[in-house]
């Protein structure tokens, strides 16, 4: 007979590898940086992104779904600046609605915040 311990064992490290594997992996469109280089990268005041659309927002930054992916959009721009291998579909049921409709954001120190959140 099969020992369950066993099997929970390697359940157990098969977990770990995965979430340990999902933490490294952040990446933009094109390369793999590391969090604070890929934010760092996009900081913007919401004053500078409004005005170049023509449009008033309240917000330097819009953390959205792309392509099933979690993504940093800055307002204006239909093409996301960041995006991250963190797949909404394995968030809570609330996370992906908030990102299906869009989380605003203020400011970079928030927006860190948020995304260390969801990435680890």
């Amino acid at each position: 007979m099969f020992d369950k311990r066993l099997l929970w064992t390697g359940v157990a490290i098969a977990a770990t590898t995965l979430v340990s594997l999902l933490l490294v992996n952040i990446s933009t469109t094109h390369d793999a940086i590391p969090m604070q280089e890929a934010v760092s990268d996009v900081r913007r005041e919401p004053s500078e992104t409004a005005a170049e659309s023509g449009e008033s927002v309240d917000y330097a930054y819009l953390l959205k779904e792309y392509e099933g992916r979690i993504a940093v959009f800055v307002p204006g721009k239909d093409e996301p600046e960041i995006i991250f291998d963190t797949f909404v579909k394995f968030l809570p049921d609330y996370d992906r609605i908030q990102m299906k409709n869009g989380i605003p954001v203020k400011d970079y120190a928030t927006l860190s915040a948020i995304v260390e959140d969801y990435i680890s």
